[in-house]
């Protein structure tokens, strides 16, 4: 296995209303066994950047290098990547050991050999006793792994994989996060995985890179982007349900309280910045509040317009004088139902510079397990 790094990259398309940046001059590195998810929503530029370092688009300006080689012109077919497509293309008239084993087939390796080497990998994706079936036989998930076993059985430098449950049902896609877990940690493998699915990319990774409009936001560890957002971009992208976000402005430079614009509540965000432009965007997530039912909220507060129960939780979207707040409760110690008036109180927040949507400050410190940094 090997590290990744990208250096500068940029790719270019020309179109009809000109010139098109798909990936603007971007660098980071993968490290040796890591799983990296590239997340972000579509035509952000993740999938062409995939390409690129699998060789399948050709880089405008900037350089790929795989370990110490560099690839940036070097064809698909001699990086020793494996890429997984978001189709699972499969030959339907070979049975799973054949579509497993073709790739040692092309290097001309006999079919003794290749059933052989077929088994192991079935067996590590669990799929051994399918060996003899033809993909019209088996679940998506059955003909995900043997796509995924495909890629494995050359024992290449780095697997790529692009949305590659994409088609699957929920609960398939959430036994899927599981098995490619448990198979990169078996393989040991050095793994960059695009999605558009928040979600997968906090389950899945070590680290995960934010994309928007072709540049990075941000890359480091699911937790640290959680918790330490770099722009309102990537807390509004990160994070379900969504971040609230309200228009705000410091009652001193220091950020410490905030009023809520149209309001008279006031916040006491526990942030002591060096210093606070007058328009602010105070940010608090659902899952750090709580709520008080009362007659007449004091502060920000409204109907409850919805409960949506999720397990253990409610989810409250409460209408209020500057609009929608979502709010995540424990059921049992915040008996909340529609119609009930509330109060709603803020645990952690952070402000954005609301011209540049840059993150000012956050009210709480977390620690990051690594120091994570990334130029753009």
């Amino acid at each position: 296995m090997t590290d990744i790094k990208v250096d500068t990259l940029r790719k270019e398309f020309s179109s009809d209303a000109g010139k098109i940046v798909a990936v603007d001059d971007v660098s980071f590195t993968v490290d040796d066994g890591e799983f990296v998810c590239i997340v972000g929503p579509s035509g952000c530029g993740k999938t062409t950047l995939l390409r690129c370092i699998a060789g399948l688009e050709r880089p405008t300006s900037g350089q790929i290098k795989l370990g110490t080689e560099e690839v940036t012109d070097v064809p698909p077919q001699n990086r020793n990547l494996a890429f997984v497509f978001q189709d699972i293309t499969l030959y339907p008239h070979m049975k799973v050991w054949e579509n497993i084993s073709y790739p040692l087939k092309l290097d001309g390796i006999g079919p003794d050999d290749r059933y052989e080497k077929a088994q192991e990998v079935a067996d590590t994706i669990q799929i051994g006793e399918l060996l003899d079936k033809y993909p019209g036989e088996l679940s998506g998930g059955q003909q995900q792994r043997v796509a995924i076993g495909r890629s494995i059985i050359r024992s290449p430098r780095a697997y790529l994989l692009d949305e590659p449950m994409s088609d699957l049902d929920a609960k398939l896609k959430k036994e899927m996060r599981v098995e490619l877990q448990r198979i990169q940690q078996q393989v040991g493998g050095t793994m960059v995985y695009v999605t558009h699915d928040q979600e997968e990319a906090m389950t899945l990774s070590d680290r995960m890179l934010v994309m928007d409009d072709g540049n990075i936001q941000q890359f480091g560890s699911p937790q640290k982007v959680y918790h330490e957002p770099n722009n309102l971009f990537v807390a509004r992208f990160i994070g379900s349900p969504e971040i609230n976000l309200l228009a705000a402005s410091p009652v001193s430079d220091t950020g410490e309280t905030v009023s809520v614009e149209d309001t008279d509540w006031t916040v006491d965000t526990g942030i002591q910045a060096s210093s606070v432009p007058g328009r602010v965007t105070l940010g608090f997530r659902p899952r750090h509040t709580t709520v008080a039912r009362t007659t007449n909220p004091d502060g920000l507060g409204g109907e409850v317009a919805l409960v949506e129960s999720v397990g253990d939780e409610n989810i409250l979207y409460v209408d209020t004088k500057v609009g929608e707040v979502r709010v995540v409760v424990d059921i049992e110690e915040y008996p909340v139902s529609e119609g009930d008036s509330v109060e709603i109180g803020v645990e952690r927040s952070y402000l954005f510079d609301r011209d540049t949507g840059d993150t000012i400050a956050k009210s709480t410190e977390h620690q990051p397990d690594r120091e994570d940094t990334v130029e753009t």
